[in-house]
């Protein structure tokens, strides 16, 4: 999961107005104003004020809310973890009311949110986003269950593009080239990924990616494109794999039930509206920087990104599935229902969901 604090170029502005023109739509009109002292909501976060998490998402969803509320709602920001970074104890205490929560960092809690990180789960951001809101959205099987049982309500969420293999000094074109090679690997299924197709994970921080492939620490690295520019990695993954997907990982912005409960429902309405509004656009902005970035890499950088025939990609897809067998094994193993999440993440028949 990529939770850098360095300023990326998002598109706010756009993406921002596309936001409102949705919330516009969908309510009508702004709520009306009321002489009274709005209510302020505390928002808190891992991330700085200028992460693109929150100038694409965050940020655009508050302006929403303020602005279709006619200021009845207001927000105070806690970024950088300036309240601390245990966001569930935060919640759950009052001390904030809403926050962003990363699933990969809290297996413990949001064990089932993993299914999103398996390989060959999404095709593009926006797929992967629509298809994990409907487990965590409140009516979701995860939002009735894991989320509401941390005592969340689940807002919105985002899923990052996919991962790929991304190599330093020789491209790959074969899934006997992986074996042996070191690479930076995060996460459970980020980890289990590396070993099933041979090779040797190695855990290291994002911030530290760039000493590690610069120093030869690591041969590679499973990434995104998107993630590259903010870590100034773009010269240094010279080649990437095509053809397979190595997982991805996914953000819910959630507020505490309590907080929820106390909200008029009209401000509700505005608030499920502008989260709304804000995935769908964060998603397609995801997917848009995802493609410039490698378009841009392989045209100015010499980035080469080398088609796997088909014969290797279904060698390296029976590989992949020894992840999922796994997670599932994991799953049953705390007494969780990973076949029947599984099955809801995935949809029917490849449909969109």
């Amino acid at each position: 999961m990529l939770v850098n604090n360095r300023t990326r170029k998002p598109g706010r502005l756009r993406r921002l107005l596309q936001a409102s023109l949705l919330v516009t739509a969908v309510a009508g009109t702004a709520l009306p104003a009321f002489a009274q002292t709005p209510l302020t909501l505390k928002f808190a976060h891992r991330f700085s004020s200028k992460h693109y998490l929150w100038t694409d998402a965050g940020a655009v969803f508050t302006e929403q809310v303020k602005q279709a509320s006619n200021g009845r709602i207001a927000f105070e920001l806690y970024p950088a973890g300036q309240l601390g970074k245990d966001y569930f104890s935060l919640l759950r205490s009052g001390l904030a009311d809403i926050a962003i929560f990363i699933p990969s960092y809290e297996s413990e809690k949001l064990p089932m949110s993993s299914v999103a990180e398996l390989p060959g789960m999404y095709a593009n951001a926006c797929e992967g986003t629509r298809r994990y809101w409907k487990l965590a959205r409140p009516a979701g099987v995860l939002g009735e269950g894991e989320f509401a049982r941390q005592g969340l309500h689940v807002l919105f969420v985002a899923a990052m593009p996919p991962y790929t293999l991304m190599t330093t000094r020789k491209p790959i074109t074969r899934l006997d080239e992986v074996q042996g090679l070191k690479l930076r690997s995060t996460g459970a299924s980020m980890i289990k990924t590396a070993q099933a197709l041979g090779g040797v994970p190695v855990q290291i921080p994002s911030s530290e990616t760039y000493e590690a492939l610069s120093r030869g620490t690591v041969d590679g690295a499973i990434f995104l494109h998107y993630g590259l520019p903010p870590y100034n990695l773009e010269d240094l993954t010279r080649y990437a794999v095509d053809g397979v997907n190595l997982g991805g990982g996914v953000i819910a912005f959630a507020i505490s039930q309590q907080a929820w409960a106390k909200l008029p429902t009209d401000i509700q309405a505005v608030m499920t509206q502008a989260a709304q509004a804000t995935q769908e656009t964060f998603c397609q902005g995801l997917d848009e920087d995802d493609r410039k970035i490698r378009e841009d890499m392989v045209k100015h950088r010499g980035h080469q990104v080398a088609q796997l025939t088909p014969a290797e990609i279904s060698r390296w897809n029976d590989k992949l599935k020894q992840v999922i067998d796994a997670w599932l094994a994991d799953m049953q193993a705390v007494g969780q229902d990973g076949k029947g999440v599984l099955k809801t993440f995935q949809g029917t028949n490849g449909q969109e969901i």
